[in-house]
């Protein structure tokens, strides 16, 4: 039981980083090429 929720958990966050490693990315790509 418990076991199943830490997975779960892990996996949330696991999108939500991708999410915001993405949008970090797609920020930073405009302002590094004009520099």
């Amino acid at each position: 039981m418990f076991k199943k929720l830490l997975v779960s958990v892990i996996k949330q966050y696991f999108v939500y980083l991708k999410k915001m490693h993405s949008n970090n990315l797609q920020d930073k790509l405009p302002s590094h090429n004009l520099s």
